[in-house]
């Protein structure tokens, strides 16, 4: 043999089996091992644990659907509409919509060149599971909607005469493009807006 087995039970120096991990603690006692695997059971046992417990991502594709039908029934052709990630709304984050979608609409008819949109009929919509969170953020808006106001925090993004936020069961609805055709649409779809640009913020 050109090697010799290392003997020796010094807890610094381990055999080659306990190297396999066969016997990870060098004792030569096989049943050792199962030392080696409780840390990954227990590991297995807690992702499992997390997966079945923690707060799933609610199922909005139904508002979604609805709005789109709703705007297509009121006349409004769809040039384009594009989900967005959640952070990415007029409000740096804090609408916490569950579902976030960028809707180009207006009364003009698509063409056969492309699709014809721009910044003025961009309307953005924030979709809601739970109608309460939504009552909270809907709470939360100064008068001329320059402010977001919650209880983890608050947000200001200036005036704008243009601006109106509406609501509805489980959406937000935020609109800046000062398109007559639109904020008609919009009015007709949620009532009169819970935010409203040309008003004087209530909130200092």
């Amino acid at each position: 043999m050109f090697w010799k087995p290392i003997e020796s039970r010094d807890p610094l120096i381990l055999s080659a089996k306990a190297i396999a991990w066969r016997d990870p603690t060098g004792s030569g006692n096989k049943k050792d091992r199962k030392w080696l695997l409780l840390p990954v059971a227990v590991l297995a046992v807690g992702l499992i644990a997390a997966a079945m417990f923690l707060p799933r991502p609610a199922d909005t594709s139904q508002y979604c659907e609805q709005l789109e039908e709703a705007f297509v029934q009121d006349g409004m052709s769809i040039y384009n509409k594009v989900e967005i990630y959640t952070g990415a709304d007029p409000y740096a984050g804090y609408t916490h919509a569950d579902d976030t979608w960028l809707w180009f609409i207006g009364s003009a008819p698509e063409y056969d060149g492309g699709d014809s949109y721009s910044r003025n009929d961009a309307v953005w919509s924030g979709f809601y599971g739970d109608p309460e969170v939504l009552d909270e953020i809907a709470a939360g808006f100064s008068d001329d909607g320059s402010r977001l106001e919650l209880s983890n925090g608050s947000v200001a993004i200036g005036e704008n005469s243009d601006r109106r936020v509406y609501r509805g069961k489980n959406v937000l609805v935020y609109y800046e493009g000062g398109e007559p055709e639109i904020y008609e649409v919009l009015e007709k779809l949620f009532g009169e807006p819970i935010a409203d640009g040309r008003l004087e913020t209530s909130l200092e």
